[in-house]
């Protein structure tokens, strides 16, 4: 077998005919791999030889792919005849990082999948036939499979689904996205945006990626970076891009006192490379338990880290105060990006950072496996692949991805995780209630966010809110308007329901009210001036509910005062009596104007019953229920409310005692915790068992009032 690619898969540059999507094997060379599994075998190379690993496959989508398991068996053989050509090392050599003796030894490299794959097909946690891949064996023998696995099972099973499937729907999509991202850089006036592709383990095709790559090259050479994939970015004269993974993190885990394992990882890595591949991973443990081990030593030699999980606006926020708190200058730093991004994302975050900390961008499956809206004759809609392989175990210990996102979170071993999670000083992990964890999901679970449409989700709650302000034969919507991203949200869809009522029926007597209910002043007035002046909404309406809320306050703490009984916890209670005095001003606006009240629960707020009961709780619509708090922020991004709004931290604002106290502080837990559950995702048993103690809890705020029968 010729083991690299001699004749392209695709036309020049101008050609009129595009070829299909399916061509040849899915791996077409030994470079046809992601850098960072040479740069960390590199690294295993000189430190690691005899180390021993298991990997495991994972499939995240709810799909069997049980019936690819001859084509992929087959795949994955033919690995075995790809070696290191002569033309191949000559481009590794000119890399400055790859050691001469680590490239002498690649020639001699030989895959063994016969030996080191093994591939069944099992049963899964639902009873559905689920492909099983495992890879065993000495870690630098095994640690090039899974980037080229990846693609294998990815191509393989588009070939079945999407055998028809042709290069101009990729190519038409593409250039859809790179003229938005053109337009918007020019509107928004972005000037440091930098783009590096990364689609190698999720690619639709070989072929698909091949073209993206060669595509980006021509139509954006001033943000373009580079390519993780070696080859490609050979082909196309760009550098190939890449440092480390999860996986070296967590093999440390073995090698010493997991507490130190980290520090480990750290100093080995900059021992190999001497600086020349500073970008530091940051969430295997957390990135709060990275930053305890991330000294002045590391923040100044690794020339910056990567974001992977969780919020990224939080975590770029954390990155820069632990370098200014070590007297490091932010803009001597990158903050690499790479967490399931598109373009719009990546502009927010452009913004977001601008003058404060360089950033760039990893993109993969955006843009090496969408297709955009395509559906088949028979409704089904191409979604890509959500698929992982990753380390488990490591010279016979498990290891484990803790993650800033609990649905990352990767372990075998209950017992492992739980002692890492003490040892870290983690909330403790104990496995959920399972009936009490399917009653909250089948009440208030939401869709999973990779499927979630933003256009097509706050369409519908603008035709909700007009349907029912049709049916209830009133004029006016009116909502309060704090600031925040719900009420943002919220007031939009409003306004955009009441100017298409009026364009529909020709008239001018369908409003949207805006209201602003301070206590006092409020801390973040400004951001609620943002949110109005993107909402533009009919009429505003400023009602100043401080004294009335002091006046009944201080009454009821007199009377409890008076016959000696306690007061404790007044400012608590004072703030709920604020969320009251709102609705009731809401509701006399309303009886003014013919409207129905707007409120701006959702989901995330429901089952933590983070609302105060007949205060914010009381109204007449909610259009936003049926969302988690992420999928609010995604509405309100694709409305295009300003990022500072979107990826504002949610605070309620209602305690004198801590102003802007925010959410995720009150509750205990992080949206992202709430959110991944609502999903219906795995996070820390920690977590799960307080989201579960709130919601029991919190019953009687999402139900009527207890009739006597």
């Amino acid at each position: 077998m010729n083991n690299t690619m001699t004749e392209s898969p695709l036309h020049t540059a101008g050609s009129t005919s595009l070829s299909d999507l399916f061509k040849g094997h899915a791996i077409r060379s030994f470079t046809d791999t992601d850098l960072y599994k040479l740069t960390m075998q590199q690294a295993v190379f000189s430190k690691y030889p005899d180390t021993q690993v298991r990997y495991e496959f994972v499939v995240r989508s709810n799909e069997s792919l049980a019936d690819d398991f001859a084509a992929t068996h087959s795949e994955i053989n033919a690995l075995s005849k790809l070696t290191l050509t002569d033309s191949e090392a000559r481009q590794l050599q000119k890399l400055p990082f790859f050691s001469e003796a680590y490239i002498s030894a690649l020639r001699d490299f030989r895959f063994e999948p016969e030996r080191h794959v093994k591939m069944r097909i099992v049963p899964d946690k639902n009873g559905m036939k689920q492909l099983k891949i495992s890879v065993v064996g000495s870690w630098y023998k095994t640690i090039l499979y899974e980037v080229m696995v990846l693609a294998i099972v990815s191509e393989v099973r588009n070939r079945r689904l999407w055998p028809e499937m042709k290069l101009e729907t990729f190519r038409k999509t593409l250039f859809e996205k790179v003229e938005h991202l053109k337009s918007e850089i020019k509107r928004r006036n972005i000037t440091n945006f930098k783009l590096a592709e990364m689609g190698t383990r999720r690619r639709f095709s070989h072929v698909a990626q091949t073209y993206a790559v060669q595509y980006l090259a021509r139509t954006l050479p001033e943000y373009l970076v580079g390519s993780s994939n070696i080859m490609l970015a050979h082909e196309n004269h760009i550098k190939p891009i890449g440092t480390v993974a999860h996986e070296y993190f967590m093999a440390h885990q073995a090698f010493t006192n997991v507490k130190l394992s980290q520090k480990l990882a750290l100093d080995v890595w900059d021992d190999v490379f001497r600086g020349r591949l500073g970008v530091a991973l940051t969430d295997t443990i957390g990135s709060d338990a990275f930053l305890d081990d991330f000294d002045f030593k590391f923040a100044n030699s690794f020339s910056g880290a990567r974001h992977d999980s969780g919020c990224p606006f939080t975590w770029g926020d954390k990155f820069i105060a632990h370098y200014e708190t070590l007297d490091i200058d932010p803009m001597t730093k990158t903050l690499v990006f790479t967490d399931g991004l598109d373009f719009n994302q990546c502009l927010d975050l452009c913004e977001y950072f601008a003058g404060r900390i360089n950033v760039s961008f990893g993109i993969g499956t955006f843009l090496s496996a969408d297709l955009g809206e395509v559906t088949k004759e028979d409704g089904t809609q191409y979604k890509p692949l959500s698929i992982v392989m990753k380390l488990v175990e490591c010279n016979g210990q498990p290891v484990a991805k803790i993650s800033d996102e609990p649905g990352k979170a990767i372990c075998e071993s209950d017992i492992y995780l739980a002692n890492l999670h003490e040892r870290f000083g983690l909330p403790q992990f104990k496995k959920p209630e399972k009936a009490l964890r399917e009653r909250a999901l089948a009440e208030l679970g939401v869709q999973p966010t990779e499927i979630f449409n933003p256009e097509k989700e706050s369409r519908a709650r603008v035709d909700f809110l007009k349907s029912k302000l049709i049916e209830s034969r009133r004029h006016s919507l009116v909502l309060g308007i704090s600031g925040g991203v719900d009420s943002t949200t919220t007031g939009r869809m409003a306004q955009q329901a009441v100017d298409e009522l009026n364009q529909a029926f020709r008239t001018d007597k369908f409003k949207f009210i805006a209201v602003r209910l301070p206590a006092g002043v409020q801390k973040d007035e400004d951001d609620a001036q943002a949110a109005l002046a993107f909402i533009k909404p009919s009429l505003n309406a400023t009602i100043n509910i401080g004294d009335a809320s002091e006046d009944i306050h201080n009454s009821v703490v007199s009377e409890m005062k008076a016959g000696n009984l306690s007061v404790g916890q007044a400012d608590f209670h004072k703030g709920n009596v604020k969320a009251r005095m709102r609705m009731i001003a809401q509701y006399e606006l309303a009886g003014f104007h013919e409207g129905l009240v707007v409120g701006t629960d959702h989901n995330a707020e429901a089952i933590t019953g983070f609302f105060t009961k007949h205060g914010d709780g009381a109204c007449d619509i909610v259009p936003l229920r049926g969302l988690n708090k992420r999928q609010v922020r995604l509405i309100a991004q694709h409305l295009g409310a300003p990022a500072s709004l979107y990826a504002k931290a949610a605070t309620a604002d209602l305690e004198e005692e801590r102003p802007l106290l925010e959410d995720e502080i009150a509750l205990g837990l992080t949206y992202d915790q709430i959110d991944d559950f609502l999903e219906g995702k795995q996070i820390s048993g920690a977590a799960e068992d307080k989201i579960l103690s709130i919601y029991k809890a919190t019953s009687h705020k999402r139900a009527l009032p207890v009739e006597y029968r």
